[in-house]
């Protein structure tokens, strides 16, 4: 099957790791290869449901959880994408590509709340971006326009300052700051 894979013949790998659950079908190995073949054709329903055979079979696979919760993102089911990048990471905790895509699960998540104006359901999503990866700008960004939104002045300013040190050239930041500051009542402030 792995050679069939790697030559893009994804129908016959498939072929060759349901011939291989016939002989072991508490294997979870060839499921996740499957959904991994099922991925690259853009299957992803099929994908998943191989991923979550997997998962059930071997709930320790972290690879399989990782691809499960990329499948979940792919096809915007979030909340189940964010649950399974947290698996990945409490199966191992230093997991670089599961904390960011946890992250960027957090902002989406956050952003279609923000977006249809739900802004108590946005901002912890968006929080979590935040605290995951503190240089997330986008996320950062969002939750300061989320805590505006909410009239937490003070919560959006300190968030402004937070992307102004991470990138001082971000002149929409500078601007939103100097607009906050002065809605606050502090015009001094919005002139520095």
């Amino acid at each position: 099957g792995l050679a069939y894979s790697r030559k893009g013949m994804l129908d016959e790998a498939i072929s060759e790791y349901r011939k291989v659950l016939v002989s072991y079908p508490r294997l979870a190995e060839p499921h996740y290869l499957i959904g991994m073949a099922y991925g690259e054709k853009g299957m992803l329903e099929e994908a998943i449901i191989e991923f979550r055979v997997a998962v059930e079979l071997d709930p320790q696979y972290t690879e399989a959880h990782l691809y499960l919760g990329l499948s979940y993102d792919a096809k915007g089911k979030l909340d189940k994408a964010i649950a399974e990048f947290e698996k990945v990471l409490e199966l191992r905790p230093n997991d670089a590509v599961a904390s960011i895509n946890l992250a960027e699960a957090h902002k989406n998540l956050g952003l279609n709340h923000l977006n249809r104006g739900m802004l108590d359901e946005a901002i912890p999503h968006l929080k979590k971006a935040t605290e995951i990866n503190p240089a997330f700008v986008d996320a950062r960004m969002h939750l300061a326009k989320a805590y505006e939104g909410k009239g937490s002045l003070e919560e959006a300013i300190s968030e402004y300052q937070k992307l102004i040190t991470l990138d001082p050239e971000l002149a929409s930041a500078h601007h939103e700051l100097a607009l906050l500051f002065q809605k606050a009542g502090m015009p001094q402030k919005a002139q520095e």
